[in-house]
């Protein structure tokens, strides 16, 4: 069931978010709205062009990134973020964190996306930085696809469902505690879930270190693929999964599904925005 603009909005608020639509900014202050509330200069560049009801949704994020990186411009941006959210409605900011996982940047931006007649929600956040970048890639041991960049460049993370049930992970301590000893230690998928790369890899090896031990036990393998080269970037359905044992010359990798029941992957996409195009502009969910 696809749930109407204003139920979303009273669904967020009932979890105990700040909600301020579009239209409730001319009645508030910019004081007033982030009064005794920590915000980067990106979060900030956001809500200013948010007051200017000419100003576009794409207008205003790729401002903000800009914040983050002056040297960034629209040709190289990542070109489907733009296709989609030439598809956005309503746009609410939210402040709060979710019951079901953590962020600690807790600013984000609920987008309604028009679709037929239909709406779809996405859940966008504050651009990444260069350091949180590298903050993810040192965890990881490898460098990220340069598309994937482009698009933390933009928003770091996206919901793509209500509650982020379905979403494309961040990068950085923006979107997981990165000092905290339980983000990445033994035993991490028992510890708060964050929807950040390098944190959601470490909690996923865990996971499957857990059911390879119990293999052993059993003495039967049930894997059909070799996890070690997969980098988790995103849920839908199941795990969407850059694979790092291969790279083009532009150093992008294949996309795989794993399919966690059978624990195989199979390859679907050539590179991030491949896929980006098909699960998450044209919906092929």
């Amino acid at each position: 069931m696809v749930l109407a603009w204003e139920d979303v909005l009273e669904h967020y608020r009932s979890q105990h978010f700040q909600v301020f639509t579009r239209e409730q900014f001319s009645s508030f202050s910019l004081e007033v709205v982030t009064s005794g509330i920590s915000i980067s200069s990106a979060t900030l560049s956001f809500l200013q062009r948010l007051l200017q009801p000419h100003i576009s949704f794409w207008d205003a994020l790729f401002a903000a990134a800009q914040t983050t990186d002056k040297n960034l411009n629209e040709q190289s941006t990542f070109v489907p973020m733009r296709q989609l959210l030439n598809h956005a409605g309503r746009v609410a900011v939210l402040y709060g964190e979710h019951v079901a996982w953590k962020s600690p940047d807790k600013w984000s931006y609920l987008i309604e996306i028009l679709s037929g007649n239909e709406s779809n929600y996405i859940i966008a956040h504050p651009p990444a930085t260069k350091e949180q970048i590298q903050q993810a890639e040192a965890v990881l041991g490898t460098s990220l696809p340069p598309k994937y960049i482009q698009f933390l460049q933009l928003t770091n993370g996206l919901g793509i469902a209500i509650d982020e049930i379905q979403f494309i992970c961040g990068v950085g301590d923006a979107r997981a505690v990165w000092d905290h000893e339980k983000t990445f230690q033994s035993g991490a998928f028992i510890s708060d879930e964050y929807h950040e790369i390098a944190s959601y890899w470490f909690r996923w090896q865990d996971v499957l270190a857990y059911e390879r031990q119990r293999d052993r036990e059993t003495g039967i393998n049930t894997f059909f693929s070799d996890e070690k080269v997969c980098i988790p970037f995103a849920y839908v359905v199941d795990d969407w999964c850059f694979d790092r044992s291969h790279s083009n010359e532009k150093g992008e990798y294949p996309i795989l599904y794993w399919n966690h029941e059978f624990r195989e992957t199979k390859y679907e996409y050539p590179d991030f925005e491949a896929w980006f195009v098909d699960i998450v502009l044209h919906r092929h969910i």
